[in-house]
């Protein structure tokens, strides 16, 4: 946290860009800002139009009130569970990320005044609690994590099996099926054809023949019915 980097990965660690202070600063203008109209009783205010900011207490006493409710709240669960994040949030976080990277500034180093109990902080805590992630680094969940849990891997082999498996029955589908009825609606096609062409002789006399006997059948049909 302060010095030269101690290890080749924070050497390397830097902004990627000039924009990337830009949401610090927006956040850092966003939670002052609430602070500011949590103390003006902007709470009270946005839900009654009628409440007027400012109106039953002072900017000093709406934030005491404020922290108050934030931090001493009579709820048991919201109390509970308020100074659980402020543990893991202020203490353990940090006093993990000490114990990895933390410790003194190398020779030579210096740092102004009111930094070094920081500083000194970061020493101490990196000493007594010196926590080397090399086995945690280099562990199955390690890899896990690595490879995003593995949701990549899983995804291509689910969708290999039902995407390929669905792909294969429909080419399957369409050849024996679709492909198979239009040759049988071909073949039969063919045979009709051929059995029309084998009654086409090409003579005239066959089909004055053919003609004469369908004439000789509608005659004697309508005479018949007549």
């Amino acid at each position: 946290f302060a010095g030269k980097p101690k290890t080749e990965v924070a050497a390397h660690v830097g902004p990627t860009n000039t924009w990337i202070k830009i949401p610090l600063f927006i956040l850092t203008f966003v939670s002052l800002s609430a602070i500011l109209f949590a103390g003006m009783g902007f709470t009270h205010w946005a839900p009654d139009p009628e409440y007027g900011l400012m109106s039953k207490k002072s900017l000093i006493d709406g934030i005491v009130y404020e922290i108050n409710h934030a931090f001493a709240n009579s709820n048991t669960f919201f109390f509970i569970l308020t100074y659980i994040a402020i543990t893991f949030g202020a203490i353990v976080g940090p006093g993990l990320a000490l114990s990895l990277y933390g410790g003194d500034l190398a020779e030579g180093e210096t740092v102004k005044p009111w930094m070094k109990p920081i500083i000194r902080l970061n020493a101490w805590a990196f000493d007594r609690f010196n926590f080397d992630n090399k086995s945690v680094a280099e562990s199955s969940l390690s890899k896990a994590l690595e490879n995003r849990l593995y949701f990549d891997h899983y995804y291509d082999m689910a969708m290999l099996k039902l995407v390929a498996g669905f792909s294969d029955k429909s080419a399957e589908t369409d050849k024996n099926v679709v492909d198979g009825v239009i040759k049988k609606i071909e073949s039969g096609t063919q045979s009709i054809s051929k059995v029309v062409r084998s009654m086409t002789t090409g003579s005239a006399r066959d089909y004055i023949l053919m003609v004469s006997v369908g004439a000789l059948a509608i005659f004697f049909l309508m005479w018949g019915v007549a």
